[in-house]
């Protein structure tokens, strides 16, 4: 079954008939380090009562072992068996559910079919059909927490929200999006369009509308005083930092200030189940990374890595990789 596609504007009625088998409440979760990661998972504790089980990155994969069949079946069987859903993330796996927001195809002719045959893998360049050789330029400059909001919106299940200027500043930091806008202004202008965030009623929209009237002081002072208050909990201030790490009571300790600050702004936290213990397995990756060429792409995708981006035109560009087995 092909991939629905959407050119003119997100139809999140057939998003929901197409994914609903993702949105499932209580599932259990591996999140991305960052701070996309993160607050993807407060957004999905707060909506769905997702609990966050394990972490992925580009080096390893931590899971709490009780949410693994027991028996030695092998590593991505039991991730499978298990039902986790990867967040923040892509996984080239018809077996497991995903929903990232990275560029997966290099070109139209190409096929990659663990990510459009079947529903378990959600990404906006997907729904577009945006592909590296003629569009990299229109690739979704945003954040997953950011269309996973635009998604709960849609389907009535986000309620009121009125981010503060803090808040708003914090959602604009998430995955470098103000930086993006600001760089790609008519890409990003078109990807609210197909969102839906010029319109009232979006989620989205109070973010657009208070950016109206942010002159370029404000702007400097809310992400200055956003920055002071990120390392006030400890935490580090780029968008891409690793922030949660299961081995590190500094760092969880960190994430635990911010989510206590966040909840009490918003009332959303997420469920965070993984500890710095025992019961955390751990999971290497065989990374490789090459300029994203033609020439590259195509064997890569034909030894069907566990997950794989492309990221810039560079000569790490393409990052990919493979869960070792144990």
């Amino acid at each position: 079954m092909a991939y629905p596609e959407m050119p003119e504007r997100c139809d999140y009625g057939l998003l929901k008939s197409e994914f609903g088998s993702i949105f499932q409440p209580r599932r259990k979760c591996i999140i991305s380090v960052d701070l996309d990661g993160l607050l993807s998972a407060v957004l999905m504790g707060h909506l769905l009562g997702w609990e966050v089980v394990g972490t992925y990155d580009a080096s390893s994969l931590h899971v709490v072992r009780g949410c693994l069949p027991a028996g030695n079946i092998g590593t991505e069987k039991a991730l499978a068996q298990s039902k986790l859903v990867f967040l923040d993330h892509d996984i080239y796996r018809q077996e497991i559910d995903s929903i990232g927001h990275h560029l997966l195809m290099w070109s139209e002719d190409i096929s990659v079919p663990l990510h459009t045959e079947g529903r378990h893998s959600l990404n906006p360049n997907l729904l577009r059909r945006i592909a590296y050789n003629k569009a990299f330029n229109r690739k979704y400059p945003f954040s997953t927490f950011h269309f996973l909001l635009a998604c709960a919106s849609a389907w009535g299940t986000l309620g009121d929200f009125h981010p503060d200027d803090e808040i708003t500043t914090l959602l604009l930091h998430i995955d470098s999006s103000f930086v993006n806008a600001i760089n790609y202004q008519s890409n990003a202008l078109d990807w609210l369009d197909w969102l839906g965030g010029s319109e009232e009623k979006s989620p989205l929209y109070p973010i657009c509308r208070r950016m109206l009237r942010f002159t370029p002081r404000t702007i400097l002072e809310q992400f200055r005083n956003l920055d002071q208050r990120l390392s006030g909990f400890g935490m580090a201030t780029r968008p891409s930092a690793a922030l949660v790490r299961p081995d590190n009571e500094q760092a969880a300790s960190a994430v635990k200030n911010f989510l206590d600050w966040l909840e009490q702004e918003t009332g959303w936290r997420a469920n965070l189940a993984i500890r710095g213990d025992s019961n955390i397995a751990t999971y290497t990756l065989k990374r490789r990374s090459a300029k994203p060429l033609r020439s590259e792409f195509e064997p890569a995708i034909a030894s069907e890595p566990f997950s794989y981006a492309i990221l810039n035109r560079g000569e790490g560009g393409l990052n990919y990789g493979w869960l070792e087995e144990r």
